[in-house]
């Protein structure tokens, strides 16, 4: 099969640890006095030393770096919020994702929050809503089912009861998951939604999960990094309180594996994750909604091939790759 260049740029970027922008490393002076200041004031840097900003590979949305300065490396995320309130799946919502990391602090399941501010101007120069966080030295995920399935385990086992009433609703059954897909199609405009409709299940499960998690919304590969401390994940920008199957069906989503590894991922594979998550209950959902859930995310990968073909070409022919994936996964479930 023929991949498109889409996709083999970005499985490239994803296999290296970081990756200059435009092969340029630039004094932080240059780019944010205000993101000077501020860490200087955190006794993480020296204003008077040179520091290293360099752009780190991945992210679609957002702007992520890497701060050096001798042994000090810290990870700057910089938000584009023209986005915030109209991705359908995967709201970009800074303040939520303060409120995650400091939430999670003491759970080894995220980096550390260091410091963080709202979009403002600042001696008329305006600066995005930013983050600042541990760095996480290591790569990001390409293999060990095994080790997603006991970190997503511990995070959807640790929910406290009731869950922060920061956190949005996630559909709680795959009735709502298809009626959820049924909306984002509203917003298409595409040739294929009359072949996507076709294999939208027909009577999707109305039972809702009674032990709602904490599930972290964009749980797809390329939000693992194999750090020397473990396995973490990052870009907990749209979290929110519902089935921990939306997690799961993010991870295994073949449309989702394709933006970060040349394979799908094999039956053993699966059977590795489904066998190691600590919660047969949550896998034996996974297995009976599965269409309802994939169905969903096959939606949203044409709503977003549609919306970015023509300012962004490139990702759109990514996506559409995706939606082609996904779509052959729901048919061989017929």
């Amino acid at each position: 099969m023929i991949q498109s260049p889409f996709s083999k740029h970005i499985r490239s970027l994803f296999k290296l640890n970081i990756s200059l922008q435009n092969d340029v490393k630039t004094k932080l002076q240059k780019v944010s006095p205000y993101l000077l200041e501020r860490l200087s004031r955190l006794q993480l840097l020296d204003p008077q030393q040179t520091v290293l900003f360099t752009r780190l590979c991945g992210g679609m949305t957002n702007q992520v770096y890497l701060l050096t300065q001798g042994e000090v490396r810290v990870t700057v995320k910089m938000y584009d919020t023209s986005t915030q309130a109209t991705n359908p799946l995967y709201p970009n919502l800074p303040a939520i994702e303060v409120r995650a990391l400091d939430y999670l602090s003491q759970s080894e399941l995220a980096p550390q929050l260091l410091d963080s501010w709202e979009k403002q101007t600042v001696n008329r120069c305006e600066t995005s809503a930013t983050l600042v966080y541990e760095y996480l030295a290591g790569s990001v995920w390409q293999s060990d089912t095994i080790a997603v399935a006991q970190l997503l385990s511990r995070l959807h086992n640790s929910t406290v009861t009731p869950p922060p009433d920061w956190l949005r609703p996630l559909p709680l059954s795959a009735y709502e998951a298809c009626l959820h897909g049924d909306a984002i199609l509203l917003q298409v405009n595409a040739p294929e939604i009359s072949r996507l409709k076709q294999l939208r299940p027909n009577s999707p499960s109305r039972e809702q999960v009674v032990e709602k998690s904490f599930v972290h919304g964009d749980c797809w590969g390329g939000n693992f990094i194999q750090s020397e401390m473990g396995l973490r994940l990052i870009d907990w920008q749209c979290p929110g309180v519902g089935d921990a199957v939306e997690d799961i069906t993010n991870f295994l989503s073949p449309g989702m594996m394709s933006f970060c590894r040349d394979e799908p991922l094999s039956d053993d594979e699966r059977q590795d994750f489904f066998k190691s998550y600590d919660n047969a209950a949550v896998i034996e959902r996974y297995k009976r909604d599965t269409a309802s859930w994939h169905w969903r995310l096959a939606c949203y990968y044409l709503y977003r091939q549609a919306h970015l073909n023509d300012v962004n070409p490139e990702l759109s022919d990514g996506y559409g790759e995706a939606l082609a994936k996904e779509v052959a996964y729901l048919q061989a479930l017929h």
